[in-house]
């Protein structure tokens, strides 16, 4: 759910779509996956995910550019100029996940979860 609402959100702040291959010219499934892993590793290992990593522009070939981020392709595209949006728009949605403490509320759904398994009709947060 969290992941559908993080593609969805990428392709509405970019304009890109999400493609399949590399081959293609948009946003490839690294880029919402980078965004995905780097909040599920605050919320559950405490680990600082991307912090630091640097985001390249490469030009592999003259009417093609890609972002790349840790050795990941996140978005080829023809327009190199879409890649400086791309980038600022991975930046932001990272530190807006980090900032407002999503890693605590995954960490808490996940307690109630496994609270919900193990004591079965014992609490508000058990099912029936």
């Amino acid at each position: 759910m969290f992941y559908g609402f993080l593609k969805q959100q990428a392709v509405k702040e970019t304009g890109l779509e999400i493609v399949d291959s590399d081959n293609g010219s948009g946003l490839t499934i690294q880029f919402t996956r980078t965004i995905f892993n780097d909040a599920s590793d605050h919320a559950f290992f405490g680990y600082k995910g991307f912090e630091g990593v640097d985001y390249a522009i490469l030009s592999p070939r003259i009417d093609s550019h890609e972002l790349r981020l840790n050795g990941y392709s996140i978005a080829p595209t023809s327009d190199k100029k879409q890649l400086e949006t791309c980038r600022g728009v991975i930046q932001r949605t990272i530190e807006y996940y980090r900032v407002f403490g999503l890693e605590s509320q995954i960490f808490l759904s996940l307690q109630k979860l496994i609270l919900k398994r193990n004591f079965l009709g014992h609490c508000e947060l058990c099912p029936d």
